[in-house]
């Protein structure tokens, strides 16, 4: 006659239910940790840096900026002379020496604070918070790694 298998107890089914919810807690954990937008987070600090050290600095004047160029084969820019010459738009001529002047405005002091302050304080949240969900992706990866390596191991080997 064959055996019958005993029922597991009402208490192991139980263990085993509570090991298993908390392994996928911990694989939860994971993935919400890794849901988390770093971007936002570090944006929102970059903004803030920015206006609180916006009240320290002057605005900048503007600049006369002059750019000089040679006009390329795809040019699209079009002259319109006077209508008393009697003539249609014209292109420059491919291989003309430009050269272009032109006045630029200054910066407020919050747009120079978020370009210089705030872009570091933007930079250093966001690689903490990579380095965060790295360290919580890194933990579970190892616990689990471990635990099989514990499963697989020969009694009386180390």
């Amino acid at each position: 006659m064959a055996k019958k298998k005993a029922k597991p107890s009402l208490k192991e089914g139980l263990k085993e239910d509570i090991k298993l919810i908390g392994k996928g807690a911990k694989a939860g954990l994971v993935t919400v940790a890794n849901l988390i937008p770093t971007g936002k987070a570090a944006s929102t600090v970059g903004k803030f840096v920015s206006k609180t050290t916006a009240g320290k600095m002057v605005a900048t004047e503007g600049k006369t900026v002059t750019r000089k160029f040679t006009q390329g084969s795809k040019a699209n820019i079009t002259q319109q002379a006077p209508k008393k010459f009697k003539e249609g738009v014209k292109s420059p001529v491919k291989g003309t020496k430009v050269t272009v002047v032109k006045q630029t405005k200054g910066q407020t002091p919050l747009q120079q604070t978020t370009v210089t302050k705030g872009r570091v304080a933007r930079e250093t949240t966001k690689k903490a918070g990579t380095y965060a969900k790295g360290a919580v992706t890194g933990a579970y990866v190892m616990d689990e790694y471990n635990k099989s390596k514990s499963k697989n191991r020969k009694p009386g080997k180390n």
